[in-house]
């Protein structure tokens, strides 16, 4: 059974309009095309993409910029991030305000308090990704972050200072990290708030400078600092050799880095400009799994089905190896809809048997919308997600068109 989080927007910033574009909702009719029965069953005359693209967008270029350069590294950088899945395998349900990629100003706020943003946008932030996961029982919580700078010296620095930050009124004390010496650690007494279940239980954080790169490691359990701290250090005992192979950009590059990775980005059906997300982009496939539900089976798919890369806007795509890739893909996003709490069929999308379609009625801690649509291409598979049954059957047409047609 597949399962992922559908990719939203965890932060919504203004970030390049040109990964994004104006793309509502309307009533249309399909436009009649040369050959109207596709080899998979789709008919291209029926097909209402409304007024989402019918085809690909051009090519996107280049960053152009160095701000945005250090988004799209932040992207790179994901793929050699661990994910607490790995570090724990009780460590699986998404935390997504917490999982998101940095920005030189802004970003920080959503794992540390101010003035961090200040303090990393002081010593020239590069790049940055932070992931987090809790435990199903809410006992056992980890953030993971890892935060790129031009040297080790503004590395170090900013351990020092994010480390002297207080934590609101709550006492912080001093508290060692086993096997990393260098590292800065402290622990405090998370006190409940507002009866969450999520909050309460001793909280170790970390920060480790390791070279240019600054490895910041959050972790709450219900047992002790020590079990907190435990559970840092053997982040950083995955972490070091991730993030050691990682071949960064050099600074002076950063605004050549290609917005589309992946070769398939303007293939994706476009955001609206004001629903930018710092999120969005062509993924390589560990950093993908970041956002996803159940990241230990998808990787199991990813696996199966030969994916090499994903790329997310309005909607995602993931490549595999082959067509019978992509519909093992499909298989398991079916299994993992039919799953959810409160699913059910909801009316497909005319013109393309092949995709499937789902309304959620109950709320779930994936932030699932209540609509959601799933199909394939050739080697691509795609969701498609939405509050209303008209948009995302339309999103859904307009993947299916953008990924197909020339």
């Amino acid at each position: 059974m597949r399962q992922r989080v559908p990719v939203r927007a965890v932060l919504a910033l203004v970030l390049v309009a040109s990964l994004s574009a104006c793309a509502t909702t309307i009533d249309g009719k399909a436009v009649k095309a040369p050959h109207d029965i596709t080899a998979d069953g789709a008919d291209l005359a029926v097909l209402n993409p409304g007024n989402y693209p019918r085809g690909p967008r051009p090519p996107l270029g280049l960053a152009n910029s160095e701000n945005f350069g250090t988004v799209l590294e932040g992207h790179r950088m994901a793929n050699n991030i661990a994910g607490p899945w790995d570090i724990d395998p009780a460590l699986k349900t998404p935390q997504p305000l917490n999982t998101l990629t940095m920005q030189r100003h802004n970003g920080i706020a959503a794992n540390l308090p101010d003035p961090g943003q200040d303090i990393v946008s002081a010593h020239h932030l590069l790049a940055g990704f932070s992931t987090a996961r809790n435990s199903s029982d809410t006992k056992k919580s980890l953030i993971i972050m890892v935060l790129r700078f031009p040297d080790p010296g503004s590395a170090a620095d900013t351990a020092k200072q994010l480390a002297d930050v207080g934590v609101g009124d709550t006492p912080v004390r001093p508290f060692d990290i086993p096997r990393y010496p260098d590292a800065i650690g402290r622990t405090y007494d998370e006190p409940q708030s507002g009866g969450l279940p999520q909050s309460g239980g001793h909280a170790t954080e970390g920060y480790l400078p390791h070279g240019p790169y600054l490895l910041y490691a959050w972790a709450r359990t219900a047992d002790s600092p020590d079990a907190s701290a435990a559970l840092v250090a053997t982040t950083y005992d995955q972490e070091i050799p991730r993030i050691d192979a990682f071949v960064p950009t050099d600074p002076g590059a950063l605004a050549t880095l290609p917005m589309d990775p992946v070769g398939f980005l303007n293939r994706v059906v476009p955001a609206d400009q004001d629903a930018s997300d710092v999120n969005f982009g062509g993924y390589q496939p560990y950093a993908a799994l970041h956002f996803q539900d159940d990241p230990s089976q998808v990787a199991s798919d990813f696996n199966a089905a030969g994916v090499d890369a994903v790329a997310t806007l309005r909607t995602t795509v993931y490549r595999a190896r082959d067509a019978a890739g992509a519909q093992h893909l499909l298989d398991s996003a079916i299994a993992w809809s039919t799953s959810r709490p409160g699913a059910k069929p909801a009316p497909g999308v005319d013109g393309l048997p092949s995709a499937k379609c789902f309304e959620y009625t109950q709320p779930d801690v994936s932030q699932t919308p209540r609509f959601g649509c799933v199909g394939t291409a050739g080697r691509h598979q795609f969701e498609a997600w939405s509050e209303q049954g008209p948009d995302v059957r339309q999103q859904t047409a307009s993947q299916y068109l953008m990924l197909t047609q020339d």
